[in-house]
């Protein structure tokens, strides 16, 4: 809140020269792009979400038999449990307290492999996309471009989604002219 404060603050500082004159006048061209619908949009941004759900399914079916122990051996011990004496029960609670440690740490081995994974993914994404909006400003002569969350109001004519979503894919598919075909076929 406090950027967006600041930002409006400077912004409305450089347009109408509030304060000392400036040298020169400065007109500012803003824009917007909407992160969310370039990432939908993005073809190596799908193709890596569906690697990184293929990835995270594959690794979580590595210890489901585990987790499978697990719910059987619970689920037996609801069942056993009118008949069972104090220390039977103090001892199957352990061994589904062991198998219950064993599949969390598992499962926290898992997860962190798949946040390294994810983010080396966004990084390059994001790497792609800060350069397709750079080179979308400086074409159309942008001075400034936002992202959409940070923007009160705007008319629909600043919105360069559909510019970066285009070079994006343009790019890509010139590096990947598999990915076409991929398309072509799909219409």
């Amino acid at each position: 809140m406090k950027r967006t404060l600041f930002f409006v603050i400077a912004l409305a500082t450089l347009v109408l020269g509030y304060g000392q004159p400036l040298k020169s006048e400065v007109l500012v061209k803003v824009g917007y792009i909407d992160i969310q619908k370039v990432l939908s949009n993005y073809i190596l941004a799908q193709n890596y979400q569906n690697e990184f759900d293929f990835i995270k399914k594959e690794n979580y079916q590595r210890i489901a038999p585990l987790k499978e122990t697990l719910d059987n051996a619970i689920f037996q011990l609801k069942l056993d449990e009118p008949s069972l004496n104090r220390e039977e029960l103090r001892e199957r609670w352990e061994a589904i307290l062991k198998i219950k440690r064993k599949y969390e740490i598992k499962k926290e081995q898992i997860d962190g492999q798949l946040d390294i994974k994810e983010s080396s993914l966004n990084e390059e994404i994001l790497k792609n996309i800060y350069r397709a909006i750079k080179d979308i400003a400086m074409k159309y002569g942008f001075n400034l471009i936002l992202e959409k969350k940070d923007v009160y109001f705007s008319t629909p004519d600043v919105d360069l989604s559909i510019y970066i979503i285009e070079k994006l894919n343009s790019d890509y598919i010139s590096l990947h002219p598999e990915e076409k075909i991929k398309e072509d076929n799909n219409e």
